[in-house]
């Protein structure tokens, strides 16, 4: 480990060119509900006036299509899995201890749900467990009959999205899934109010469904440095690497390959070198971006950015020492950064552990600003 002296000094100088997070990015997907196909269940639901059970589960059986419209309306996307499985299977049943409870449930929803049937016909088949005598069956053999009708409907639930018109003669064709339904949307769901407070058209057609934050945060530092990059001249090679079939690289490239790059600044990113590991699982590491110059590896980068402390920062801290390490000793010409950034840094935690891994790191430890003024100078030096 290097000592460096001036780690206050150098702190102070990570600190004051910190950035803060900027909405660079979409924060919605756009809105897809299509709302043509599902304008005669829009003009049931618009015209109804009595928001009742009944009322709700007899429009289920004559549009069982308004299963989707209000998945829609109540739904950033569509019913969890969790909510799927309640409203389509009677739970109370399928959690009970009542085997021949269950059995019967079985038989039932065999006779009335034909994919259902050919799901667990297959797992039957898939387990050798087939020509089942209900009459002759063993417990042990009913436990099995019984584990694979609940795999058969977690398969079930998982191919509702693409498989609706299975679920909507579901819903045609048994009283009991449209009472569940019904019962939901009105006692839990508040259908009435919410039906009320909405125009259904307008809602639909605007409806904002918010990316995951976490993607939108883990994204942000690749966005930074891509952008630093291509403001500075250096050239994006994605392209070039991909149709070479480059995702693994070695320390240095043969003019035979790229000639177009010699004497040239370059990057690529999400690119895995040959013989760097990460030490604790033994696999190779994929680093976010690589910058080459004349076809030698110069620099192999990690980014990240916290807005605020937790497991990962530790995490990642422990994986690159190692890395650092791993690299200084196979591409000794090679300079491995991490460039992170956030508001996290401003902490007492922040500064610690900043302070210590520029123990570790020493000028290699960067946030974007800092990257950007280290990276102008190499070039303007080289």
């Amino acid at each position: 480990m290097v000592k460096h002296m001036n780690a206050d000094k150098k702190y102070l100088e990570f600190a004051s060119n910190l950035s803060f997070f900027e909405f660079t990015q979409e924060e919605f997907y756009n809105a897809n509900f299509n709302i043509e196909k599902y304008s005669d269940e829009i003009k049931v639901l618009e015209s109804t006036r009595e928001y009742s059970i009944e009322k709700i589960e007899v429009l289920l059986e004559k549009y069982p299509r308004l299963f989707t419209l209000l998945e829609g309306i109540f739904q950033l996307r569509r019913f969890t899995n969790v909510q799927l499985i309640n409203l389509i299977f009677d739970v109370e049943i399928l959690n009970s201890q009542n085997e021949g409870k269950i059995i019967d449930y079985i038989k039932s929803n065999l006779n009335e749900d034909a994919y259902l049937n050919g799901i667990l016909d297959k797992l039957l088949k898939k387990h050798k467990f087939e020509n089942i005598n209900f009459e002759r069956i063993n417990r042990e053999e009913r436990y099995a009959y019984i584990k694979l009708f609940k795999e058969a409907i977690t398969i079930y639930i998982d191919n509702l999205s693409k498989k609706r018109d299975f679920l909507y003669a579901r819903i045609k064709k048994m009283p009991s899934v449209r009472m569940r339904i019904a019962k939901y949307l009105i006692k839990n769901l508040k259908l009435h109010e919410m039906v009320e407070s909405i125009n259904i058209k307008s809602y639909l057609k605007n409806k904002r469904i918010p990316i995951d934050t976490k993607s939108i945060h883990g994204k942000f530092g690749s966005i930074k440095i891509t952008k630093t990059l291509n403001e500075l001249g250096i050239i994006d090679a994605n392209g070039d690497f991909k149709k070479l079939g480059l995702g693994k690289m070695s320390s240095s490239l043969t003019e035979k390959d790229l000639p177009q790059y010699r004497n040239k600044w370059i990057f690529v990113s999400e690119k895995y070198i040959n013989n760097i590991l990460k030490r604790k699982q033994k696999k190779l590491k994929k680093f976010d971006f690589v910058i080459l110059y004349d076809l030698k590896i110069k620099y192999l980068i990690e980014t990240n950015f916290f807005s605020t402390s937790g497991t990962k920062i530790g995490i990642n801290e422990e994986e690159y020492i190692d890395l650092n390490e791993e690299i200084i000793d196979k591409i000794p010409t090679a300079v491995f950064m991490w460039i992170t950034d956030g508001n996290y840094w401003l902490t007492s935690d922040g500064e610690s552990r900043f302070k210590n891994l520029y123990e570790h790191f020493g000028e290699n430890i960067l946030n974007y600003n800092l990257f950007k003024k280290r990276i102008s100078k190499e070039i303007n030096n080289s």
